[in-house]
């Protein structure tokens, strides 16, 4: 019923359903065909397929588009003329060249192709029934009762095929629609936790990963007492560089800023936009004189030459506030204490560092 699926690259049907020589004489005998079929399966296509092929047809196709499910698959926009057509070859081929590649790879693409156009297995299982009594509806009065045999024998053979690949390549379908939901689902989240101008980690998403490092020496994740930094860094006077050359200039500073900043740090620390022009950087497993050492670098890589945009070349400096975890404070109390150390580097004059005290004094 289904038209032909085109041939694809790699392993025959056959290989992939392990149906060798050995296996596609299995499956015939399991359908209770033997050698002995063979003058039925000739005396049937030669009596019967072959000369009443257009009959058959005509009688299939009239009895199935009786059928509401059937309406609703025509009306998806299938050709029915070339249906059709592929269906009076099928007829005509019923049995012919049995236990052949040729033969079992036909049957096992019908099954392929009507998962592909979503033909549901309800309709082609009804419509291997509607054949087989247009089939026997014109079986010869004398002698007939051999060739409705051989008839039964062989649609279960094409029917268990064609549902065995229709199972197959629906899973299949199901697990590349899945796959590609995951990867959209992935894409999302990324965009969801990344900051669409620098492409830095966020604020909710550089908030959660301190969270996490805060809370792994209790998991047990470093070792217990590894010591945890934060720097709040904020660019100097970034207001004057939308002010004066616009605020797509801006953008390029902030993106190159950002850029400067992940390559001052090191690979196991988190730099995030923390908001504006301000950033946040969470350094697992550092004490205060390494986080200082890492804080300078990064105010000395961004000192060191203009930033380039489009309007002009434009130096920026980068006043930081560091403070080192105190474990009886979260998250928040600490970057409050290094934005706190922050604004004290804005008062000592901007481009430098300073560091929180201790909460305990």
């Amino acid at each position: 019923m289904a038209d032909r699926a085109d041939e694809r690259p790699g392993p025959s049907r056959c290989e992939r359903y392990g149906l060798d020589a050995a296996g596609r004489a299995r499956r015939v005998a399991l359908v209770g065909l033997d050698a002995g079929d063979g003058g039925a399966i000739e005396a049937l296509r030669d009596r019967v397929l072959v000369p009443h092929r257009d009959a058959i047809v005509d009688a299939f196709y009239e009895e199935l588009g009786r059928h509401p499910e059937f309406q609703k698959v025509l009306a998806d926009g299938f050709d029915l003329e070339r249906l059709r057509a592929t269906f009076s070859e099928y007829v005509a081929g019923l049995g012919a060249g049995l236990q052949s590649v040729a033969y079992f790879e036909g049957r096992l693409r019908i099954g392929e192709a009507h998962a592909r156009v979503g033909i549901p297995p309800s309709v082609y299982l009804a419509a291997t029934r509607i054949l087989e009594q247009a089939v026997i509806d014109r079986l010869p009065a004398d002698g007939g009762a051999p060739l409705q045999a051989v008839l039964l024998k062989l649609i279960t053979l094409d029917t268990a095929l064609a549902i065995e690949t229709y199972h197959d390549a629906t899973v299949a379908s199901l697990e590349r629609s899945l796959a590609q939901h995951r990867t959209v689902e992935r894409r999302l989240r990324r965009r969801a936790s990344i900051d669409a101008l620098t492409h830095l980690p966020n604020r909710t998403t550089v908030l959660a990963t301190l969270d996490r490092v805060l809370a792994a020496p209790q998991d047990g994740a470093p070792q217990d007492g590894d010591p945890v930094c934060v720097i709040v860094a904020d660019l100097d006077h970034f207001k004057g560089v939308n002010d004066r050359h616009g605020h797509l200039a801006g953008d390029e500073v902030l993106r190159e800023t950002a850029r400067r900043l992940v390559a001052a740090t090191r690979h196991t620390d988190t730099v995030g936009r923390w908001g504006g022009e301000e950033f946040l950087t969470v350094l697992p497993a550092t004490d205060l004189e390494a986080a200082c050492t890492i804080a300078e670098r990064v105010r000395a890589t961004l000192a060191a030459r203009p930033c380039s945009t489009e309007a002009a070349e434009v130096r920026i400096t980068i006043s930081q506030g560091v403070a080192l975890w105190d474990r009886a404070e979260d998250a928040h109390a600490l970057i409050g204490r290094a934005d706190a150390a922050l604004y004290e580097a804005k008062s000592a004059g901007r481009d430098c560092v300073r560091t929180a005290p201790s909460p305990r004094g």
